[in-house]
């Protein structure tokens, strides 16, 4: 089956966090989001909008650039955010880090720059290509990937 795609321009991190948002309501608030972009394109903005959906206080969520993964948990949800940032040539360790927070089945996986998994990527999963155009400005690009159509 093809990957779905669809594109966005946000005007503002609240356009962004609504589209992440909107995601996740598609994706049944279920699976594997990987998201590109370089620094500052706005990753961490659209962890926001995920997990506010989920009822996670954007307030809480941090790039856990430092600290590789940051779990959180609902009473209905359990959510890893990762950031494989420094992992870049240590494919073995992204790989092993999303096996083992796979086998804790959570709800929810985002992944910053998931690149750093190579060709070891879930097939099961949808990619957020984010591109920074300005201050304010985001092209964003979803691609479904082994998903049904919702």
């Amino acid at each position: 089956m093809p990957p779905r795609t669809s594109r966005h321009t946000t005007k503002s991190s609240q356009e962004t966090q609504k589209i992440a948002s909107d995601l996740l309501k598609k994706l049944k608030h279920k699976g594997v989001i990987c998201l590109y972009g370089g620094l500052g394109a706005g990753k961490t903005t659209f962890t926001k909008g995920l997990s506010d959906s989920l009822g996670i206080s954007e307030m809480r969520i941090k790039s856990p650039t430092f600290t590789y993964i940051r779990e959180y948990e609902t009473p209905s949800h359990k959510i890893f955010h990762v950031d494989f940032y420094r992992l870049e040539g240590k494919e073995h360790a992204a790989v092993a880090m999303l096996e083992e927070m796979t086998e804790r089945e959570p709800d929810l996986i985002i992944i910053e720059w998931a690149e750093h998994l190579g060709k070891h990527l879930p097939e099961k999963r949808t990619d957020v290509h984010i591109h920074r155009k300005s201050d304010e400005h985001r092209d964003i690009h979803i691609q479904h990937h082994g998903l049904e159509s919702h």
